[in-house]
């Protein structure tokens, strides 16, 4: 396969991307219980060198449906289905952001080099990239599944239990020293992450009376990732370590509140840069933990404090009513287990000169040196300028939210017009509704809604929306 890029902006991307690959699939299944398939892959890529070019990525899946065996009629009435199925294969992937040819050598013009006189520089080639013998980035992945359905399909369950082994990840070396005179770090296939979790999936119909229908519906899901290995060097404090933790989390500092009096400034550890305690901390500003207890706050006192953006947990609900004519329909999505470190223009207010440093409404939340010991409150110590304190700035718990919610993502109320009715006209059916969509959202973040991908509010919106219609058919 080759694909040319018409737009490309450079030499290497005006050459073809070339990828091959054979693919073979066998499935059987015996009587209705017994299922087998099998996948094979045999891919190659361009990424790599001529001995690591192609990889082979078989798959298999087994699956009993104990349901249909004879000894099962017993409990037809009951379990009216049940199968076990269990999948296993492995996958891999050549892609690195903006590289290509990951094992060649790359040259474009440098800076050059200087002898004596710093301001007359030799310009040059050199390297810009580096070759490296890599090869495919695999992931194992299984996954154990149980389909359940009960009481003549009325209740039907469907359980997953996941695992995935991700090896020989695409990362540059972390345990190189800069003073080695790399322009860039060569890549290897040293990362190493695991992911585990389970989806649940539920649902009931139910006939409640002659005309009048319910329908209920949920689905639940979680997952855990952590980092086996990076190529970090060795760390001087055990809370500095990245293996073990989960690939979004966040690092920063754990604020302890607020200073609430010079005294208490002059007990505390030096911050970040400070040549002596308070020289730059004010009262009202964030007074940060001091882990490793040497006196000064600085990067050796970072730590894992969140868990990101993306979360653990994903659920949703919701249930369908038809009465006669009528009928009510609700969805709800949410999630949990999810955290956002807030920062950036109109989180500092004042901070800018310039005035794009905006307000929100809850600015009257804020530290007041009319009530100094008042930690409960959003705001530090307010200041203004490009070169304030930065003290109040950094990535920090004070800053972190959580933004997990619930939302009532759409609400359907319908009137399907009676037969009666439309024989009299040359319609087959119609239907009236009304819907609403983004009606609630429940979530203890309240200065924007929670699901926007920003980290002060500057993204267009989510819509609330209502509509009115008819479904006819002739």
């Amino acid at each position: 396969q080759k694909i040319y890029r018409s737009s490309a902006g450079d030499l290497i991307g005006s050459l073809p991307y070339k990828q091959q690959g054979l693919a073979a699939r066998a499935t059987y299944s015996w009587n209705d219980r017994y299922f087998f398939e099998a996948n094979l892959g045999y891919n190659g890529s361009e990424n790599f060198s001529p001995e690591k070019r192609f990889g082979f990525f078989p798959a298999f899946g087994l699956g009993w449906a104990i349901s249909n065996e004879s000894w099962w009629e017993s409990l037809q009435k009951t379990v009216s289905y049940f199968k076990v199925r269990y999948t296993d294969g492995l996958v891999g992937t050549d892609a690195v952001t903006g590289r290509r040819f990951m094992y060649l050598d790359q040259m474009a013009s440098v800076g050059g080099y200087r002898f004596g006189d710093q301001n007359n520089a030799v310009g040059g080639w050199g390297f810009s990239k580096y070759g490296a013998n890599v090869g495919w980035s695999t992931s194992r992945k299984q996954d154990l599944g149980v389909d359940l359905k009960f009481f003549k399909d009325n209740l039907s369950l469907t359980l997953d239990i996941f695992k995935e082994h991700r090896k020989d990840i695409f990362i540059t070396r972390r345990v190189i020293p800069d003073y080695s005179g790399f322009v860039e770090m060569p890549y290897a296939n040293l990362g190493v992450v695991d992911n585990k979790g389970f989806e649940a999936t539920l649902e009931y119909t139910q006939q409640l009376g002659k005309k009048c229908f319910l329908t209920v519906r949920g689905n639940f899901s979680w997952n855990e990732d952590e980092i086996v290995e990076n190529d970090d060097p060795r760390v001087q404090y055990p809370w500095m370590e990245k293996r073990g933790t989960n690939v979004n989390g966040r690092w920063g500092w754990i604020a302890e509140g607020l200073f609430t009096s010079e005294e208490e400034i002059m007990d505390h550890a030096k911050q970040f840069g400070e040549g002596y305690p308070g020289q730059i901390s004010k009262v009202g500003d964030i007074k940060y933990k001091d882990l490793n207890g040497d006196g000064v706050i600085d990067d050796y006192d970072k730590c894992l404090i969140g868990q990101g953006d993306v979360p653990k947990i994903y659920y949703g609900f919701g249930a369908d009513l038809q009465v006669g004519d009528f009928s009510i329909g609700a969805l709800f999505a949410g999630n949990a287990q999810a955290d956002r470190c807030l920062g950036g223009n109109a989180l500092y207010p004042f901070n800018d000169g310039s005035g794009i440093t905006n307000l929100y409404a809850n600015i009257t939340d804020r530290w007041s040196a009319d009530n100094p010991t008042n930690e409960d409150v959003f705001y530090p110590r307010l200041h203004h300028g490009n070169n304030a304190n930065q003290n109040n700035m950094k990535t920090s718990t004070w800053w972190q939210k959580d933004v997990s919610f619930l939302r009532l993502k759409q609400l359907t109320v319908a009137y399907q017009l009676p037969k009666k009715l439309i024989n009299r006209t040359f319609l087959k059916s119609a239907r009236i509704y009304v819907m609403g969509t983004n009606l609630l959202t429940f979530s203890k973040f309240k200065l924007w809604d929670p699901e926007l991908n920003t980290n002060n509010g500057t993204a267009y919106p989510n819509v609330r929306t209502y509509s009115m219609g008819v479904n006819v058919s002739f």
